[in-house]
């Protein structure tokens, strides 16, 4: 009996493992609030992580990075932490932001002030870094403070917008949704200890299931952080595994 429940062990390792090098790697790790670390998209990005996210403030015709209006400072705009790095890596890369050219990088936008001043300001800076807009495997998508639904389809080809699970969506403004992001805590209770209750479980797949159908990937925030829940969510396959803990999480993938 003990050698079968070993054997039981043993293989259902071996499967997980197959499960996860075919559908996960680093580029399925999102690096949230990416500005607080002491070396802002070079921490995450040196782990080879698939997305990335700042929070912008509009003030004074620029962006600033920040948690709080309190935190803005001159030297900390977007382009200064973000956009230049990442058009100094796709020149270095040949038009990718990784040097292997099949790895992904999603810039996570999270507007605080006014969306449409906001994002009309982004747009006219991003048409100055004609190299990461025009880029392949970049994604740039706004979420937080953003334009009304109908009005997505006015914003560049290059713009897209993080999804609500409870609104509806035309087929035109579906496919300005770069991905679906949630509040854990809201659909769920689990704390991340152990296994997720069932109820919990079956609300998460058709969750999942019902954002894969539409061809979107899904992120949940405020969630869990550690390595018990890193493996759950794997196995739920959730796209974007959120974390405060970059080094970690970099290794738990590696």
């Amino acid at each position: 009996m003990k050698i079968i429940k070993l054997l039981c062990i043993i293989l259902n390792i071996f499967f997980l493992n197959i499960s996860f090098g075919q559908h996960y790697n680093i580029s399925n790790a999102h690096s949230h609030n990416d500005y607080q670390n002491p070396i802002p998209f070079f921490t995450a990005y040196d782990q080879g992580f698939g997305s990335i996210e700042v929070d912008i403030f509009y003030y004074n015709d620029s962006l600033f990075v920040g948690h709080t209006f309190g935190d803005i400072q001159k030297k900390r705009t977007l382009q200064a932490l973000y956009l230049d790095p990442i058009k100094n890596k796709i020149n270095v890369n040949n038009g990718y932001p990784y040097a292997d050219s099949v790895m992904p990088l999603q810039l996570l936008i999270d507007i605080k002030t006014d969306p449409n001043r906001t994002i009309n300001k982004l747009v006219q800076i991003l048409n100055t870094y004609t190299t990461i807009i025009n880029a392949h495997k970049i994604k740039i998508v706004i979420t937080g403070n953003r334009p009304k639904v109908n009005d997505f389809t006015s914003y560049p080809n290059y713009i897209y917008f993080d999804g609500d699970l409870d609104k509806d969506y035309t087929t035109s403004e579906l496919n300005k949704i770069g991905l679906f992001s949630a509040d854990f805590t809201k659909y769920f209770n689990w704390d991340g200890k152990g296994i997720m209750v069932n109820a919990d479980h079956k609300k998460m797949d058709s969750i999942i299931n019902s954002t894969h159908q539409k061809g979107k990937k899904i992120r949940f925030y405020a969630s869990p952080d550690d390595l018990n829940a890193w493996q759950e969510f794997i196995k739920l396959k959730i796209d974007y595994i959120n974390t405060d803990h970059i080094e970690q999480l970099g290794k738990f993938f590696k």
